[in-house]
């Protein structure tokens, strides 16, 4: 279960890791405040879906649970692969930050261009705007976490995981992306998180 939680929150940080690198290559700053806030958002969204997972499991058959939960992270996860497939024969430039939140415009612009949610152009992410950051990363994990509690995974453990990843993510995207100095290609890591959520969604059907 350990591992399944380590995984399940490496999965849905990795969006985390490509807009860390996407502002590491703008020369653009993360204050430690600001972390911390696209941190907790990334946990309590991630704690609310679970918990409206495990009201439904209230209403829902016990031998039906298993299968539902396993059922969203397999869908999640073939979709999120297919839609980053296609991106990667299309050829578009910065497919990474198009990872997750594909419904929302602004999201798509933030991560194709970073400086976009630097609403002051001060070159730092603070206070509103990292609020801002933080929901956009957080959104498409709603429905993960409602298929995660009805695995069983605990609502405690993996948000608090999840809000560690997305703060080790950002800040080592952020290294990595000034270290680069230019931007390249990062589309094969576009096909982790789908890919993991699909395991995790077999593991747990299967065993």
């Amino acid at each position: 279960m350990i591992l399944t939680t380590v995984l399940f929150a490496m999965a849905l940080s990795l969006d985390s890791l490509g807009v860390g690198i996407s502002y590491g290559l703008d020369n653009m700053k993360i204050s430690r405040g600001a972390l911390l806030i696209i941190c907790c958002c990334s946990a309590g969204v991630l704690a609310t879906a679970m918990f409206i997972g495990q009201l439904l499991m209230q209403v829902i058959d016990l031998g039906l649970v298993r299968f539902l939960g396993a059922g969203i992270l397999l869908s999640l996860g073939s979709f999120s692969l297919i839609k980053s497939i296609i991106k990667m024969l299309q050829n578009k430039e910065g497919t990474l930050f198009e990872l997750t939140i594909s419904s929302l415009g602004i999201v798509i612009q933030i991560f194709k261009e970073p400086n976009k949610v630097d609403m002051d152009r001060s070159g730092v992410i603070s206070g509103t705007e990292a609020l801002l950051l933080g929901l956009a990363l957080s959104l498409d994990s709603f429905g993960a976490g409602i298929g995660a509690a009805l695995l069983g995974l605990k609502i405690i453990s993996t948000s608090l995981c999840v809000g560690i990843s997305a703060f080790l993510f950002v800040s080592l995207g952020m290294s990595i992306g000034s270290r680069l100095g230019e931007r390249n290609s990062y589309n094969k890591l576009s096909l982790l998180p789908g890919s993991i959520l699909i395991l995790i969604g077999l593991s747990r059907l299967l065993f």
